[in-house]
């Protein structure tokens, strides 16, 4: 079975279940989605190239590094301005945070073992 086969039958299976709580629209609005991910050809942008390369680094860092961003900013002002700010700072830190263990960390450590030889056990 193909992606985007097994991506259509799980969405469809996801919208015959939310049809008895949600009704026929929701059950359109997402099979015409997934039908267009499955067969539209996207071009490839850098940005979200990037940030599918960062995405295990940022899952990883975004609550040490963001949360605690976020909960320190809201303790010092509640103003709801100040509250964006904060939560675009959080995400920029947590994205560079992200960059920097990727470059460093993530991808050396997949660069050694592409290239570790198994030796066989004969």
């Amino acid at each position: 079975m193909s992606d985007s086969t097994l991506l259509i039958f799980m969405v469809m299976i996801t919208l015959v279940a939310s049809y008895f709580r949600s009704g026929w629209l929701i059950s359109f609005v997402g099979l015409a989605t997934a039908l267009i991910i499955a067969f539209v050809k996207f071009p490839k942008i850098f940005f979200f190239s990037l940030l599918g390369e960062l995405s295990y680094s940022l899952y990883l860092l975004h609550i040490p590094i963001g949360g605690r961003i976020i909960n320190i900013g809201t303790r010092l002002n509640s103003n709801i301005y100040t509250q964006i700010l904060i939560l675009f700072f959080a995400l920029l830190l947590s994205c560079l945070a992200s960059y920097i263990m990727y470059k460093f960390v993530e991808k050396p450590v997949l660069r050694y073992f592409k290239n570790l030889k198994y030796k066989s056990s004969n």
